[in-house]
């Protein structure tokens, strides 16, 4: 009778046991899942945060579908002692050192600005294609370069990005812009002359 009651309790303790166990494991599920929905719930705002960002991101580059920047609204940085050439038949004004000449050529549809001096480092031209010519700037690349010309690298003037082009095989730097009517093609042997020279660069 002894042993029949010390097998019961075995029996009364190992139940006990394993609901004792059952429910340690079912406690610690529920709040794992409550730590996995704090997770969940944390990092569904952090999309909904980045995915803000970037409808901003949009908005600010919506007016620059383009590759090729109009830098119409950004300020001319002229340096002090250079001047100013303005030509409102095409629209635009860019500065230049006051060592500098200009000279105008080209023809009527196709004008050519040419910045130059006696220093090979102070020398800039500035094709103006009319749009009519080409459909747009891929085509001009096309046409004139014949896709020789590749990015150099990109730089920040004014807040604007430009991409600074080189010919392979030549020591030549070049940027593109466009308006809607034109195509303008800045290049300089110097790229650090073409920089200073499009950071006054302005269509007016």
């Amino acid at each position: 009778m002894g042993r029949r009651v010390s097998l019961f309790t075995i029996i009364i303790v190992i139940l006990g046991l394993v609901i004792a166990v059952e429910s340690f494991l079912i406690f610690r599920s529920v709040f794992s899942i409550k730590g996995d929905n704090k997770k969940l719930k944390e990092y569904v705002l952090s999309l909904e945060d980045e995915n803000k960002r970037l409808r901003e991101e949009n908005k600010l580059l919506g007016n620059k579908i383009d590759s090729f920047y109009n830098p119409k609204n950004s300020p001319p940085d002229t340096p002090e002692g250079w001047l100013t050439y303005r030509d409102l038949d095409e629209g635009f004004e860019v500065g230049y050192p006051d060592v500098c000449r200009i000279i105008v050529g080209g023809t009527e549809k196709d004008k050519k600005l040419s910045i130059t001096s006696g220093a090979p480092d102070l020398k800039a031209d500035i094709n103006i294609v009319s749009l009519h010519k080409y459909k747009n700037p891929n085509e001009y690349i096309k046409e004139v370069y014949d896709y020789r010309i590749y990015v150099k690298e990109s730089v920040y003037i004014n807040n604007i990005k430009y991409y600074i082009y080189k010919l392979s095989g030549e020591k030549h730097y070049y940027v593109l812009l466009k308006n809607k009517t034109h195509i303008y093609d800045i290049n300089s042997p110097s790229e650090e002359f073409l920089i200073r020279i499009l950071g006054t660069f302005k269509f007016i």
